[in-house]
């Protein structure tokens, strides 16, 4: 047979008994390859011949012991019984089976040799039972004979009993001496008795299996000092299944508490010493016991899979019954589909992950997972690979799954399992937050992948993972939280961290408690929505700059403002006085829902991106039951906001006194905006209600948020670099296009579309990959323009991105873009018309979802906002004409040469 027409056999596992532990089919067995191994070492052993001399028996350690190491949940009873079960007929009959025992199972006051013992007995009797015959009764009367020598040795094994207590001396010395005798020939009888049953079975050797002794410390030691002392016949192949490591830590505590724990009475260097032999006597007492060439190990269904990629001889397949159908599909297709599908992860390289991530979990534990999810999968491969419908129950099973292999991982971390089985969002965040940070990983951490060095960390993000995706699931306003609450929260505590990073490493400020501080000031853990988080990041992340600004105080989406004119200001006014004169005159800025008032000392106000974002989260939370009713509650939160609620300092910003305060009081026009504030909560109103059916689409993974939020955080970063020159309007504009931007590319790269719940085309096509290959990625830096030709791919739709077109399409995003495409000049011409704006096109493509060129910001209230006086800008004192008092001599000289009618002492007019 040729190399292509190798035959691939089919290893299926049955998930339906996914939960039970017993032998199944040799030919079923998922360890083929180990199984393959140890039978053809068995009978490698057996074929030895070893010698058994007469005075001294076999030589010591000459029995073959055979470790099949797994961690828990490898499948390692599954495999020790089926090996049991089969090895017989493996090994052309000359092995019998003896005995299977859990010492796990067995009370610690009983004896391991009984048992064994026990089971001789019974072999020899069901083998005789029956047979009259002469050899038969010679048989019979020579194992009874060595069976009761034996009786002597073993009733030394009985605890606390002393028979030659209170005999006198000479039966002390009589008795004393024969039990030295029973002791010394214990290990020589139970051979001579295995042997002589080995014989009357007509067996080469016996089968005898330990399973799960490392469960018990005090059993696990019992068994290996009898295997090493009694039971090392050539005549005995011994199976023994547990975790080596497990077991090398019992073994050296069995070293520590045979020497004695006095290391507190030895200096260093002895007790150093002490540690080195402790090494050496484990290491040399386990390969003793158990040789290398012995050893099985048996691997996740990781190494499986890719053993029998490279071979081409062998495939794993999982079968299920549903409604009373067998399902069989392939383990590699099953684990894509319940990673696509459930984790809703897009990207082949973050796939390749999680499935590795999976596949590398103890069997039992995977096993379980697919079971519970299995009735809820495609039927067959071809339907799996092409599915990425979402399914609520899917992510419920996947959720409960995941979360139970991760149970002991997050109760070590003090993770609230219970708050987030129960969808409570303020505990997600909390978990997310706290892995995170414990992993160290602030920029790319919050993806939640499992790639961190600590496996623990793994198995919880790829638990949270779950829950992302499924609490995220048709509701931008958790997206919205999540986003800022996680991998915002996250970015910012590594700024803080930074920004203390001297005190903390001076003593001076403790970690914990300026993390517990934080926690509290920006509200993870409790019930806050993302408003509440975005107000109180905008002292955080202007921090630096806040007390005496030497610059404009910019940040990553944040604006410092001065509340009253600074001293030497010209040609300016404060935003509020702008705002004001803009609702006077009908153009009500967007602009002044992003304002947020700092109590203490330092810069008083901020203008920020995030206000925007979680103000749009907070009215996507509304569920008024009426449109009227709907448009009352949107009115109500746009004049709370408007009011521009003040927000203390957190605690942990030790400020002096700023000279920012140090201001002349400007008088501000007073106007009243309740009709502006009208037409806003109408535009917002048709906004929600037009874009309600774009929710349906959301289906976003972890990665996917995370990703937005990275690419948001640094493009405003590079922003506030680049933009010390431009004034607050056209600053906020391209905050608003890094977010509209942000959500576009990362949506594209990262959102699994739910074809069901879309709407196509009339061509009937969705693609997003030829619309990913045709988009430019950069972030928007210095101008609009960079931004807004990307909107004119024809391929751009809602269908594809939703959150996009939701985002991008609400008032309070499209009220910070000017309706001028020369929005960066400092005169805008008065003669621009809305037929130029720079956004025709993208204003187009979201003219479904209520966005209109009215809805950006006009020329008068773009003008009035650009001046806004920004903390930290320099202002020249004016130049004032000289004093004659302060005339150089030189100047005097000068002066009286030119007009000698004028004394030294009579200064003339200053120029």
């Amino acid at each position: 047979m040729s190399e292509d027409q190798k035959a691939t056999k089919d290893i299926t596992i049955n998930l339906d008994e996914s939960d039970v532990n017993s032998n199944v089919d040799q030919g079923g067995l998922v360890q083929q390859a180990c199984y393959t191994k140890l039978t053809d070492e068995i009978k490698r052993d057996l074929a030895k011949k070893i010698e058994h001399k007469q005075n001294t028996g076999y030589p010591m350690g000459s029995g073959f012991v055979y470790f099949i190491d797994g961690t828990r949940g490898a499948g390692k009873t599954t495999f020790l019984q089926t090996v049991y079960e089969s090895a017989a007929g493996a090994v052309s009959g000359e092995l019998k089976q003896l005995a299977y025992i859990d010492p796990s199972r067995i009370e610690q006051s009983e004896n391991i040799l009984l048992f064994v013992l026990k089971e001789l007995r019974q072999q020899v009797d069901d083998q005789l039972q029956g047979l009259s015959t002469r050899q038969a009764e010679t048989d019979y009367a020579e194992f009874r004979k060595s069976f009761k020598a034996i009786a002597g040795g073993l009733s030394l094994f009985q605890n606390g009993h002393d028979q030659l207590k209170d005999l006198d001396a000479d039966l002390f010395l009589d008795w004393g001496l024969e039990r030295v005798g029973d002791s010394a020939a214990l290990r020589d009888n139970l051979h001579k008795l295995i042997s002589i049953t080995c014989r009357i079975l007509k067996a080469k050797a016996l089968l005898l299996a330990f399973d799960d002794a490392d469960t018990n410390a005090s059993s696990a030691m019992k068994v290996l000092e009898c295997i090493r002392k009694y039971l090392d016949t050539p005549q005995l192949v011994i199976l023994v299944t547990g975790d080596m490591e497990l077991y090398s830590q019992q073994v050296r505590d069995h070293f520590y508490e045979s020497m004695g724990r006095h290391l507190t009475s030895m200096d260093g260097e002895r007790r150093v010493q002490r540690t080195k032999m402790v090494d050496h006597l484990e290491d040399q007492y386990l390969l003793k016991l158990f040789p290398i060439r012995r050893r099985i190990q048996l691997g996740p269904i990781w190494n499986l899979i890719d053993a029998s990629e490279r071979s081409q001889e062998q495939s794993i397949q999982l079968s299920w019954k549903h409604d009373g159908v067998s399902n069989s599909r392939s383990i590699k297709s099953v684990i894509n589909e319940l990673i696509r599908r459930g984790l809703r992860v897009k990207s082949t390289h973050d796939i390749e992950l999680y499935r590795s991530y999976l596949l590398k979990q103890p069997i039992r534990s995977i096993l379980q997972v697919l079971s519970r999810c299995a009735e809820h999968l495609s039927k067959t491969d071809y339907a799996g690979d092409a599915s990425k419908d979402w399914d609520e129950s899917l992510s419920e099973k996947l959720s409960e799954g995941l979360r139970s292999m991760a149970l002991g991982s997050f109760y070590k971390y003090g993770v609230d399992v219970d708050a987030i089985g129960a969808l409570e969002m303020p505990a997600l965040v909390d978990a997310v937050f706290e892995l995170v940070v414990r992993d160290g990983e602030f920029d790319t951490g919050a993806y939640l992948r499992p790639q961190s060095r600590d496996a623990a960390l793994n198995s919880s993000f790829s638990s949270l993972a779950t829950d992302v995706s499924r609490f995220c699931a048709n509701n931008p306003n958790n997206l919205l939280l999540y986003l800022f609450g996680g991998p915002g929260s996250v970015a910012l505590w590594g700024q803080v961290v930074s920004q203390n990073n001297k005190a903390i490493k001076g003593g001076q400020i403790k970690v914990d408690e300026l993390r517990t501080e934080f926690k509290n000031y920006i509200g993870t853990g409790r019930r806050e929505d993302a408003l509440n988080w975005a107000w109180h990041t905008s002292t955080l992340l202007t921090d630096p700059y806040a007390a005496s600004p030497k610059k404009k105080v910019i940040y990553c989406g944040v604006i410092g403002l001065n509340k009253r004119q600074p001293k030497h200001a010209t040609g300016g006014q404060t935003a509020r006085s702008a705002i004001k004169v803009c609702a006077r005159n009908n153009s009500f800025p967007a602009f002044a829902f992003s304002l947020i008032d700092a109590s203490g000392p330092g810069v008083g106000e901020y203008a920020s991106i995030f206000n925007i974002l979680g103000l749009m989260g907070r009215l996507l939370s509304l569920t008024s039951p009426s449109l009227e009713e709907l448009n009352v509650d949107i009115g109500k939160e746009l004049a709370k906001v408007y009011q521009t609620p003040t927000i203390s300092r957190p605690g942990w910003q030790g400020r002096e006194e700023s000279t920012v305060d140090d201001e002349s009081e400007e008088v501000a026009p007073s106007e009243d905006v309740g009709e502006q504030l009208e037409n806003m909560t109408e535009r917002v109103t048709n906004w929600l209600n037009a874009t309600y059916k774009l929710r349906a689409n959301l289906k976003p993974s972890a990665v996917m948020i995370g990703k937005i939020w990275t690419r948001l955080y640094f493009s405003l970063e590079k922003v506030a670099d680049e933009g010390n020159k431009l004034g607050a309007a056209s600053l906020m504009e391209l905050f608003a296009l890094c977010v509209i931007n942000a959500f576009l590319v990362e949506e594209l790269d990262h959102h699994l579309l739910d074809l069901r719940s879309i709407t196509t085309e009339p061509n009937g096509n969705l693609s997003q990959v030829t619309a990913d290959g045709q988009m430019k990625r950069e972030n928007p830096v210095s101008s609009p323009k960079e931004f807004a030709n990307k909107f004119s791919n024809s391929t751009f739709n809602e269908n594809e991105l939703p959150l996009t077109f939701l985002i991008a399409s609400c008032p309070l995003v499209l009220g910070l873009l000017s309706k001028d495409k020369n929005s960066q000049t400092k005169k805008v011409s008065k003669a621009a018309v809305s037929s130029n704006s720079i956004y025709q096109v993208m204003i187009e493509k979201l003219s479904g979802y209520g966005a209109s060129l009215e809805y950006l910001c006009n020329i008068n209230a773009w003008n009035h906002i650009e001046k806004s006086y920004i903390a930290g800008q320099k202002w020249p004192a004016p130049k004032l004409a000289k004093s004659p008092d302060f005339l150089t001599m030189a100047e005097i000289i000068g002066r009286n040469r030119t007009n000698p009618e004028s004394g030294p002492n009579e200064p003339t007019e200053a120029p």
